[in-house]
């Protein structure tokens, strides 16, 4: 008996300690998202994140709200879910409910996902503090890489690197209300 109350222990806390850093976030953050294409000035959005429990303690629902160009509000309703694939506890799988999924992967208090949408790079990182969360998504264009190459080092070896063309960044801090 004593051994299945120890596992179950264990079970209970690398459970609740994969979801510490969701579960210590959870409300209502607002903000202004900054919409950032290259050459031009930036602008600036009302920007809104709720992030809330569910009955499983393994999903988190997240909600985005902003503002578009015509007043409107545009909602996004996503699940965060940790993928217990993975043993660490720092995998997540984001839900956005039309069958696409997203992998996350945390670092600390950050999670970070790359994934690409028709030809484009999209790099995120949402950094969770106590107050307030940091978000930043890049967006780079795969279809005209510029290439390139060292000259050979001591060993005859050369190096080739693709560089891609920076589309835009959006980036806000959010504040828990």
């Amino acid at each position: 008996m004593r051994f299945y109350l120890t596992i179950l222990f264990f079970i209970s806390f690398f459970t609740l300690q994969a979801q510490h850093l969701l579960s210590a976030s959870v409300g209502v953050y607002s903000g202004y998202l900054k919409l950032c294409p290259p050459g031009t000035k930036c602008d600036s959005i009302p920007f809104e994140l709720s992030i809330q429990a569910t009955n499983d303690p393994l999903r988190f629902n997240t909600k985005t709200s902003y503002l578009i160009n015509n007043g409107q509000d545009n909602v996004k309703d996503y699940d965060l879910i940790l993928d217990t694939t993975f043993k660490d506890n720092n995998h997540y799988l984001l839900d956005e409910k039309d069958g696409i999924l997203i992998q996350e992967t945390r670092v600390g208090n950050t999670l970070y996902s790359v994934y690409t949408v028709e030809g484009n790079i999209f790099h995120v990182t949402t950094t969770y503090n106590k107050t307030s969360i940091d978000f930043e998504l890049v967006v780079y264009n795969m279809s005209s890489p510029q290439k390139s190459q060292s000259h050979p080092d001591a060993e005859n070896a050369v190096y080739q690197v693709e560089t891609l063309p920076f589309i835009t960044v959006q980036k806000g801090i959010l504040f828990k209300k």
